[in-house]
């Protein structure tokens, strides 16, 4: 029936980013579409992919984590659940940091997944490779790697740690997305059969209403020629 879901199933979902932040981008969209298609998600935040700097903006996302990370999942939507990980922000590099990261994780997503969950094994859909080990022994339906951006070049991040990571996950995702084409060439080199290209789209009517203001704002002389984009609400 008209407006009734056409799907549903369970989704894990590791986002790099914040589902507050001011500026959406493909990772909030993604979840909140999967919801209103019958998907029950589980959207969790990042665990820190970079060492945190001594800045104020720094300092204040970790202070937030910490009053968010002691509380469980919380409900944003009829069908959509927000996990903010009490992770230690100390980088990837170190086996006990993504140890003790992964146990966080794995038990914070088994508990919802009790409560919440459907029964059936859970599709898991990733923006970043270091949740691997937190669903090691998961029963799941299908791994989906959705790269949407050069992390390793993200300053503070350890590119070599990053590059092995996303090399294990490239190996075991069932599907690969990509947004660009310099990040379909580096996927497909290592996932040449799994490796989709489905470039970012222009929502023209938050760009209309919301493009030249706010912390969204675009500064229009910077923009070369033809932009792809996905501006968030």
């Amino acid at each position: 029936m008209k407006g009734q879901p056409e799907a549903g199933g369970t989704v894990v979902m590791f986002s790099t980013a914040d589902w507050a932040a001011p500026c959406w981008t493909n990772k909030q969209h993604i979840a909140r579409r999967l919801a209103e298609r019958g998907y029950t998600v589980l959207y969790i935040e990042t665990v820190g992919l970079r060492r945190p700097s001594i800045n104020s903006l720094d300092l204040t996302r970790i202070i937030r984590r910490l009053r968010s990370g002691l509380k469980p999942p919380h409900r944003v939507g009829e069908r959509l659940w927000v996990l903010s990980p009490l992770t230690l922000p100390l980088g990837q590099r170190h086996g006990f940091v993504r140890h003790f990261n992964a146990w966080i994780l794995r038990t914070a997503i088994r508990l919802w997944l009790r409560r919440h969950g459907d029964g059936t094994p859970p599709l898991v859909w990733t923006y970043h490779p270091y949740m691997l080990e937190a669903i090691s022994g998961l029963k799941r339906s299908a791994l989906v790697y959705h790269c949407v951006d050069n992390i390793a070049a993200v300053p503070g991040v350890d590119a070599t740690a990053f590059a092995q990571a996303e090399e294990a996950l490239l190996a075991r995702a069932d599907a690969v997305f990509t947004t660009a084409p310099a990040l379909q060439a580096h996927c497909a080199r290592i996932a040449p059969h799994t490796t989709h290209y489905f470039p970012n789209v222009l929502i023209w009517r938050i760009l209309r209403r919301r493009g030249m203001r706010g912390p969204c704002r675009l500064n229009w002389r910077l923009l070369p020629g033809r932009v792809w984009a996905l501006l968030a609400r």
